[in-house]
């Protein structure tokens, strides 16, 4: 598994997954860990900044999610590609002799890619609403 301080794979075990699928899935994990990290960095600092009144925090607040949902949004849009070139090899895959090898153990890296991809994913929405309703609970009750 990972360095990562949400627990995101990023790598896919075996020897027989290519090296640029594992690049992808790499390549992910160090984006939403950097994302995740740069919000609960910035959330903390904004806690703290006591001259910042709380209708303030709240408009920054708002702009730091809005910002993160739109990574994870390019993210997501990455996963939707592996996706479709998945349900390309399936459909291409229709002859009614049967998938050729080289096409099964496409589908079968691909599944694999699109399970790791998807698990970062979840784990990052996860840690993503976690930090809005602890961000925002605080907030409510100093406007309170």
């Amino acid at each position: 598994m990972s360095q990562y301080l949400y627990n995101l794979q990023d790598t896919i075990p075996g020897n027989a997954i290519a090296e640029e699928w594992q690049s992808l899935v790499a390549q992910q994990a160090h984006a939403l860990d950097l994302m995740l990290r740069s919000l609960r960095l910035n959330l903390d600092t904004l806690r703290g900044r006591s001259e910042v009144p709380a209708q303030g925090k709240i408009a920054q607040l708002e702009m730091l999610i809005q910002a993160t949902v739109k990574g994870l949004g390019a993210l997501a849009h990455k996963l939707v590609s592996v996706e479709q070139q998945l349900a390309q090899v399936i459909q291409q895959s229709t002859a009614p002799q049967g998938l050729p090898q080289e096409h099964v153990t496409l589908v079968q890296t691909l599944e694999q890619v699109i399970s790791a991809l998807h698990a970062n994913l979840t784990i990052a929405r996860q840690a993503l609403l976690a930090m809005i309703e602890d961000s925002t609970s605080g907030l409510e009750q100093a406007v309170d």
